[in-house]
């Protein structure tokens, strides 16, 4: 999962006049045109189509682990190499614990970032969940724009971001569909040019907001979810839940494992 620190110049492109940026922007400042700002990216554009019998393909690289055993197993065997992710659930079902456990228990230089709590809350919590935090930095963000030029300055391996609905960017308010869209776009591309981890935690709403996992799966490599038991025969606990896998483009989808939230983060229900 080691890999360069983001360029400081690393630029974006407007997809109309070509003007340069060096952070993702919603709106041209030369041209006007409301397209999101496309990332410039290395290597030459390819100008024809290329017969796959002739590409090169490197082998599978080994996968580092979250920590997390069971999210290891749902996403196939670990975190691939330069891999974003999408978690979503409700209220209440323990995303951010998740998140934070993968942040402390992977071993990886981690960076979990939150617009709604503070380190010192950050910090209790993982306190009582008895997890290892020698490799874990917590920072409290209100704008993308903060987490971006954070994983710009120092290298990560990983990096949490909880969660998109609560983070302004582009001047946008937290919320907004097009810039929330932008920071996840922005975020998949750290990932995959540095070769670290993007975890992106995202709300979901009974009403179906736009900016919830169908607004944004698309920008991810996978998207991971919560929720509760339906089945009343199973007899679940109130510590239960259903993590389940709906896109994953490094491993099996969809796929489905019951859970429980213990004292010290989750595990698999034998």
């Amino acid at each position: 999962m080691n890999g360069p620190g983001v360029s400081s110049a690393r630029s974006y492109f407007c997809s109309k006049c070509q003007e340069r940026f060096r952070h993702p922007v919603g709106r041209c400042s030369r041209c006007g045109c409301g397209v999101i700002v496309r990332e410039l990216r290395d290597g030459p554009a390819e100008l024809a189509p290329v017969p796959l019998s002739e590409v090169k393909v490197k082998a599978e690289e080994e996968r580092a682990t979250s920590g997390v055993r069971c999210l290891d197993a749902l996403l196939g065997g670990g975190l691939p190499h330069g891999y974003s992710v999408l978690v979503s659930a409700d209220g209440g079902l323990g995303k951010s614990t998740l998140l934070l456990e993968a942040a402390c228990r992977s071993g990886l230089r981690s960076l979990y970032a939150t617009s709604e709590e503070d380190s010192l809350k950050v910090a209790g919590r993982a306190r009582r969940l008895e997890l290892p935090v020698e490799h874990a930095s917590s920072y409290r963000i209100e704008r993308g724009e903060d987490l971006l030029s954070a994983l710009e300055r120092s290298v990560y391996d990983l990096a949490v971001l909880d969660s998109v609905q609560a983070t302004s960017f582009m001047g946008a308010p937290p919320g907004h569909v097009q810039a929330s869209l932008a920071l996840v776009k922005a975020l998949h591309d750290w990932a995959h040019r540095s070769g670290a981890a993007a975890f992106v935690i995202c709300h979901e709403t009974k009403e179906g907001d736009a900016a919830g996992p169908n607004a944004l799966k698309h920008a991810v490599d996978a998207v991971v979810g919560l929720g509760w038991p339906k089945d009343p025969e199973e007899d679940a606990t109130d510590d239960e839940r259903v993590l389940y896998v709906l896109k994953n483009r490094a491993g099996p989808a969809p796929k489905k494992m019951r859970v429980v939230l213990t004292a010290h983060g989750f595990s698999e229900v034998t």
